[in-house]
């Protein structure tokens, strides 16, 4: 999701199921885009537990780094849950990686289930 400064939310940039281009718009002198990133956790039955994080590239502004940890337990008798990143869109234009590194675990005895994906970022 994009925006301004009053809504990050205003328009659609793009999701992951299904798959979308996710193209965003670069902010300028005084007139900055900010964006909300929002991360979906799954549940997978049993209580899901996610460690690990993700990096976003093509953000800018307060934020004082780019990677973000995740420490998420979905319950089980919850389908979801999710992470919100508010933050703007770099000035330069270009290519940029939305990169997850994350491990899922479920049950006892607990399994492992890695999740590695880089999601291109197109800021035009």
């Amino acid at each position: 999701m994009f925006g301004d400064r009053d809504n990050a939310d205003r328009e659609f940039a793009c999701q992951s199921n299904p798959r979308t281009e996710c193209v965003l718009p670069p902010s300028r002198p005084g007139a900055d885009v900010f964006t909300n990133v929002y991360v979906y956790y799954h549940g997978a039955g049993a209580e899901t537990r996610y460690d690990g994080g993700f990096r976003a590239d093509f953000l800018s502004g307060p934020v004082t780094s780019r990677e973000f940890k995740s420490n998420i337990t979905v319950k089980k008798d919850e389908s979801t849950t999710n992470q919100a990143i508010l933050s703007t869109v770099t000035s330069t234009p270009g290519t940029y990686k939305l990169t997850f590194a994350l491990t899922a675990r479920t049950g006892e005895p607990a399994r492992t289930h890695p999740i590695n994906e880089e999601v291109a970022v197109a800021v035009r």
